[in-house]
């Protein structure tokens, strides 16, 4: 009988660790797919943005040309001062940080669409001679060690991005 109770006590032990490993794993996977639409996100529309703002806490607004008129159809690139236009009205794309959570708002349509949870930091900065951003987003981990200054490091991702439409100068 005590070899039958000390079997499944260790049993019982074993499948705690082992559900609790798992959803680590998953939650870590979780931050990696976030981590990775993040950084599409803002690369994909800090490639085509012809001005940027950068605020202090950490949020991002930028001006994008309007590929596509409101009926959905795209517009006919142009030519206007030596620079590609394709018309109006242009995009105003903001990302920003609201109760740990990252937003991407779009003006055309209207929209406010969360990218991301649990983040702990986010910051950007202008390096390149103003011509590339740098991206550092900080998750905040649900399973961690004693050791917390190691886990925030291993859950951040930084990143940058070189800007390479004809552009307004990024305003720090």
């Amino acid at each position: 009988m005590a070899v039958f109770t000390l079997f499944t006590l260790g049993l019982g032990v074993t499948s705690i660790f082992i559900t609790k490993t798992f959803n680590a794993c998953v939650q870590t996977m979780e931050y990696s797919n976030q981590q990775m639409r993040i950084t599409d996100y803002i690369s994909r529309d800090l490639t085509s943005a012809t001005s940027v703002q950068l605020a202090s806490n950490g949020d991002i607004t930028m001006t994008l040309p309007g590929y596509y008129a409101s009926n959905g159809r795209p517009h006919d690139p142009g030519i206007t001062n030596n620079a590609v236009s394709y018309g109006s009205p242009d995009v105003i794309v903001r990302y920003y940080r609201q109760n740990n959570n990252l937003y991407r708002s779009c003006s055309s349509p209207p929209s406010g669409k969360n990218i991301a949870q649990d983040i702990s930091d986010m910051s950007m900065s202008v390096s390149g001679l103003g011509h590339s951003i740098d991206t550092r987003v900080s998750f905040t981990p649900r399973f961690q060690w004693n050791n917390k200054a190691n886990t925030n490091r291993l859950n951040t991702i930084t990143s940058t991005t070189l800007m390479r439409n004809q552009r307004v100068y990024i305003t720090p």
